[in-house]
């Protein structure tokens, strides 16, 4: 605390009072000289007395005073009175400071919250440092991720080098590293000092941290000596703690906001279960595989190429992105995943990438589903001139990231899968064909018509179909 000076400590009317009483008592003189020797209070007439002696507070001199030797008391009371005041007003001031740094945080907390970017809190941090301190620049430093330098994420300085450095470089440098907020009263002595375009003379420097992370520091300073106190140091690192909690919450926020933003743009690309497999993955995702027994969807526009022949591209692709969305939300429902789009054609898989129950009737569910869909979709021109061909199968497939380190592919191969793609090739409109191993997994869930055995592109054998009657 800035000490007050000895006419307001011990002149107050009170303190005059015991003064006379006890200088009338004693019949006596004496006197209170400041340290320049100017005289702040007398009693009594000159000569005022044949000792001086000092007193002091936080072993600084005071004042001096004048008095007479045999009279002790005089010194006594006036070295008890000054103590008294003083201690009195350190603990006012104390209580007053209290008072301004949890009336700051309270209003600083309120403003802070209301900021949705970063560059607004720095900012707003920069601006009340200004008002709050003697100063001629306020500088807060952000350490940037992809080096190890800090960057001016505000700043009351026009131009400055600061920028250069980062954890270890310089006073900022080194307070960042500590984590510990300091005072520095000759910054130009002091040997971790960089010169730059802004020379200060004196300087507060606060780390920003958090509960597990130092993210930058703020720095006050002033090109003319100034002795900062420990309460100017104090109230900025509660204003340094509260800019690093906002930041952190902001930073959160917005890692948050991108990465729901790349989920749901890569939710386009690939199914929910191949997403949530890569968003939980653990290190880079490799090209592994393994064999399973899956049930197996293809379907097919009938007659698409003529379509395209009589509609603009811009058409075909609006009407096939309505019908895409509209099947894709049933196969999704029957916990399916969509393998990949082929023009007009739907490859889809049940029971990876993740185990599902009865995968087949599964399947079958959605394979009705998405033809009854069909059926009564609300677009009158795709119910009009659409309509679909499926076939299933069921069996041991080789499932896995297929492809390179560079693009990769989540998809089935296997003998199984080109059954069921024939099967879909030879439907009719409107059709669902399944093989015998979705029949016999099936047969006491739905109703099927027996199309008996028929030979297949790619088979020896002839293979026996079945048709979904729904």
């Amino acid at each position: 605390m800035k000490k007050p000076k000895p006419k307001k400590l011990i002149g107050t009317e009170e303190n005059v009072s015991l003064l006379h009483s006890l200088q009338e008592r004693l019949g006596t003189s004496f006197r209170i000289l400041d340290t320049d020797g100017k005289e702040v209070l007398a009693m009594g007439i000159s000569p005022y007395g044949d000792t001086t002696s000092d007193v002091q507070i936080e072993n600084e001199v005071y004042v001096h005073v004048e008095y007479f030797k045999k009279d002790q008391i005089v010194f006594n009371m006036v070295d008890a009175l000054i103590q008294k005041e003083y201690s009195i007003k350190n603990i006012l001031n104390e209580t007053l400071e209290k008072y301004k740094e949890i009336n700051f945080i309270y209003n600083f907390s309120e403003k802070i919250s209301s900021c949705l970017e970063i560059n607004e809190i720095g900012d707003l941090v920069v601006d009340e440092a200004t008002k709050l301190f003697s100063c001629t620049n306020v500088s807060l430093f952000i350490k940037d991720e992809e080096n190890e330098n800090f960057h001016i994420l505000s700043s009351t300085a026009q131009n400055s080098h600061i920028s250069k450095m980062g954890p270890g470089k310089g006073i900022a440098g080194y307070v960042f590293n500590s984590g510990i907020s300091e005072i520095i009263d000759d910054v130009q002595s002091d040997p971790r000092f960089k010169t730059g375009d802004s020379n200060p003379s004196s300087m507060m420097c606060v780390p920003l941290k958090t509960s597990n992370k130092t993210m930058g520091v703020i720095t006050v300073s002033t090109k003319e000596n100034h002795n900062y106190t420990s309460g100017d140091l104090k109230l900025l690192t509660s204003l340094g703690l509260e800019a690093a909690v906002a930041l952190q919450n902001t930073y959160l926020q917005q890692n948050k906001i991108k990465e729901e933003l790349i989920k749901n743009n890569l939710g386009r690309f690939v199914s929910p279960q191949v997403l949530e497999n890569i968003l939980n993955a653990k290190g880079e995702l490799s090209l592994s595989s393994e064999k399973r027994k899956v049930a197996l969807l293809f379907s097919d526009i009938r007659n698409f190429t003529g379509f395209c022949e009589i509609l603009s591209p811009e058409e075909i692709v609006s009407y096939l992105n309505e019908y895409f969305t509209e099947m894709v939300n049933v196969i999704f429902s029957h916990n399916g995943s969509i393998d990949k789009f082929v023009g007009d054609a739907i490859f889809a898989l049940f029971g990876a990438p993740n185990h599902v129950l009865e995968t087949e009737k599964k399947a079958v569910e959605a394979a009705i589903e998405m033809q009854i869909t069909l059926k009564n979709i609300k677009n009158l021109w795709i119910q009009n001139n659409f309509t679909m061909g499926i076939g299933l199968n069921a069996g041991d497939v080789v499932v896995g990231n297929i492809g390179s380190m560079k693009h990769m592919d989540y998809t089935a191969i296997g003998d199984e899968v080109n059954l069921a793609a024939r099967l879909q090739s030879i439907a009719k409109p409107y059709q669902i064909l399944v093989s015998k191993s979705i029949y016999d997994a099936t047969k006491d869930f739905f109703q099927y018509r027996d199309l008996g055995s028929t030979h297949v592109k790619g088979k020896k054998n002839e293979v026996e179909i079945f048709e979904v009657v729904y």
